[in-house]
This record gives structure tokens, sequence and C-alpha cells, in this order.
């Protein structure tokens, strides 16, 4: 956990924190789209190398990784080689678990705000925020 500020918000604490439960949920999340890219990817390493009707062309291929790619917004995580008549892919490693490592880290301002913060009428009148509830007594003293 750490506090930061920004100029952004002038007056107000920032909060980064980490949540496991988050991590785990995203990392599983991420590993079920990884792993439904690499199947679609692979389908089509095989259309581009079968024996009856292969699929050829560097644009109809390249096509058509691009809308697996883009389907499963996985781009970033895999590496593609195409040519005129064949298909590859790899997985960034190095991507993944770059990701992997901030994606559970949230922030934002705390729930409760000073009487002067300029924001804090905002917040009020908009009932969904979560940012307008303030926290109860012994939160308001640890804050």
């Amino acid at each position: 956990m750490a506090e930061i500020a920004s100029d952004d918000y002038p007056g107000e604490r920032l909060v980064v924190c980490r949540n496991p439960l988050r991590a785990e949920r995203a990392a599983r999340s991420r590993e079920e789209l990884l792993e439904a890219t690499e199947k679609d990817l692979g389908k089509l390493a095989k259309a581009t190398s079968r024996k009856k009707n292969p699929l050829r062309d560097m644009d109809k291929i390249a096509l058509r990784a691009g809308a697996i790619l883009g389907r499963y917004k996985m781009k970033k995580h895999f590496e593609v080689d195409v040519t005129d008549d064949s298909f590859s892919y790899s997985r960034k490693e190095e991507s993944i678990t770059k990701e992997a490592s901030w994606t559970a880290s949230t922030w934002g301002a705390p729930a409760w705000r000073p009487a002067s913060c300029p924001r804090r009428k905002l917040y009020a009148r908009t009932s969904s925020c979560r940012s307008s509830r303030r926290p109860s007594g012994a939160l308001r003293r640890s804050i």
C-alpha cells in the first residue's frame, strides 16, 4: 500500500493498494483468454499447413490473425509471424508477467474527503459514486 500526491487532485490523498483476491481473479481470467487465443491461433496455423486447400496469401492470414487477437484483446501478449504460406505465433512471457504485476493494483482517493476539497460537492451529488459515502467513525479516525 502506498500514498501518492498528484497535481490533478489538489488537497486529496491517493492510495494505491494490491488486492490478492483481485490478483487471483485477474490471473485466472488472463490465462483463460490466453488459452482461448492460442486455441484459435493454432487453428489458423493448421489452416496454413493443411494439405488440401491450404490458406495462402499474407493478407488473408493476417486479417484472420488480427480478428482472433482483437476478439480476445490479447495482441499485446503474442508475437506473430505471417508469410505468404505460413503462420506462427508465440507468447510474450515478459509482457504477461509485467501485466500480472500491476493488474491487481488499484488506486483512488479515500472515501472521506476534507470539507475544503473542491470536488466534494461533485461527489456528494452522485449517488452511485462510492467516494461520496463517509466511512464509519473508526475508519475516519484511522485515515
